[in-house]
């Protein structure tokens, strides 16, 4: 489960998405995620649908590896569903036993809920399945320079930002080893009641800390062998300039806004 992961993972496949300008991808999620927020209508949510449909078409990655990256969430999407199935109440009242009922509105929520969950995970996959994690790091500094006058730090936070994605999968897979040494001892972590499964998963975290506390102080011991100064002043060997397929992604995005007020 922990490999379909979509966090800090790049997938190449020279597509116009991928080559799109990071900055215009970042952008393009915050307007996609409030037009989802705030979709109200059936026809909102077939529209972003569509649109996000082809955004998976456009990377030219497999299908596949996008509904792969709802697993790791399926649980807590399916358990924020149920929730609103059994403690929404509305006045068309399907069932009822204590303090649980099944009305029209919590079936709606419900309904909402897998969908924008569903939507805004494969959206989001689709930026970062497309942009090297670095790119998007870069992306974020760029974003957030203008507050470097008012003595915000911007370089360290994009420093945080790109370990913090670098350095996920790695914690996700050394998990998925030591899961599987555990079991190797005979471990059953899928026995015994929750609170139970919980303790199986004690001997795990506690070394996945450790293992985590020593790679930062490993990387900070690097960084400081090698002269690394935040708030210097350096240049980019990359540098970001917006091209032709830029502007049509920006204007997939206009033309998105405009359908979605049409309803």
């Amino acid at each position: 489960m922990f490999k379909d992961l979509s966090i800090g993972r790049y997938i190449e496949t020279n597509s116009i998405i991928h080559q799109t300008d990071p900055r215009l991808k970042l952008l393009g999620i915050l307007f996609f995620v409030t037009l989802l927020l705030i979709a109200s209508t059936w026809q909102h949510y077939v529209v972003l649908t569509v649109y996000t449909c082809s955004m998976m078409l456009l990377t030219r990655i497999p299908l596949l590896t996008f509904f792969k990256g709802i697993r790791p969430l399926l649980k807590m999407i399916i358990f924020t569903a149920v929730f609103q199935v059994f403690f929404s109440r509305g006045s068309v009242l399907y069932w009822q036993w204590g303090p649980f009922n099944v009305s029209e509105v919590g079936l709606r929520n419900a309904g909402i809920v897998l969908v924008r969950f569903s939507l805004m995970v494969m959206m989001t996959s689709v930026i970062g399945l497309s942009t090297k994690p670095l790119d998007l790091t870069a992306g974020i500094e760029r974003l957030l320079s203008p507050f470097k006058h008012i003595g915000f730090s911007i370089q360290d936070w994009a420093l945080i930002i790109s370990v913090a994605l670098r350095f996920i999968p790695t914690l996700f897979e050394e998990g998925s080893r030591l899961k599987k040494a555990q079991a190797s001892r005979g471990m059953h972590f899928d026995e015994g009641g929750f609170f139970e499964r919980m303790q199986k998963f004690l001997p795990l975290v506690v070394p996945l800390f450790v293992g985590s506390f020593y790679r930062a102080h490993a990387l900070a011991n690097a960084l400081d062998v090698r002269g690394y100064v935040g708030s210097a002043k350096r240049t980019k060997f990359k540098e970001m300039t917006l091209s032709i397929k830029d502007g049509i992604f920006m204007a997939s995005l206009g033309l998105l806004g405009f359908v979605w007020l049409m309803f």
